[in-house]
């Protein structure tokens, strides 16, 4: 794995190395761009420069994310060694859970009108939130809600206070 991970770090260091080779051919051409006295020959070598320095970027952002992986040995951006937390988040309840929700618009409201309203009001909540802040507001306790969606109670209460927040403040721009 030493001399893998080696081999990967001099590729690094010889694509760094190219990158600036690429800028320093770029840098006449992009003078004479803004001095507007490029020709059409300058304009596509100028187009394949770019090109090929973008390439190597992207080159770049794939061998330092692999060098990081064979370094920590474990998927970068992954925290607590969980490959794949998607996994471990929670899913939302299905629409039909919610069928039974009130619209906090009163009055004699045509009910898309109330629709549209109610997704306003929610539209910047996470589905989390949304799921915390509807069962809250449909009645269920704190700790009904945490059992519900299998998280701590006062992750529950702080998903609500945040939920609520976001829902005031949405419903002063109405």
């Amino acid at each position: 794995m030493r001399i893998l991970l080696l081999e990967y770090k001099n590729t690094l260091q010889d694509v760094k190395e190219e990158i600036v080779q690429i800028d320093k051919l770029i840098e006449p051409i992009a003078k004479k761009e803004a001095a507007k006295k490029m020709t059409p020959e300058d304009g596509g070598q100028l187009l394949e420069l770019r090109r090929i320095k973008s390439a190597l970027n992207s080159d770049k952002a794939n061998l330092e994310y692999a060098i990081n992986w064979m370094k920590t040995g474990r998927q970068p951006d992954s925290y607590n060694g969980i490959e794949n937390r998607k996994a471990y988040e929670h899913k939302s309840f299905p629409p039909s859970f919610f069928n039974q929700i009130e619209s906090p618009v009163s009055g004699s409201v045509d009910e898309p009108i109330k629709g549209e309203a109610v997704e306003y009001l929610l539209k910047d909540l996470t589905e989390k939130e949304k799921d915390v802040f509807i069962l809250v507001s449909l009645g269920h306790s704190m700790r009904e809600v945490a059992e519900m969606t299998r998280s701590k109670r006062e992750t529950v209460r702080r998903l609500y206070i945040l939920a609520e927040s976001k829902v005031k403040k949405r419903s002063s721009l109405i």
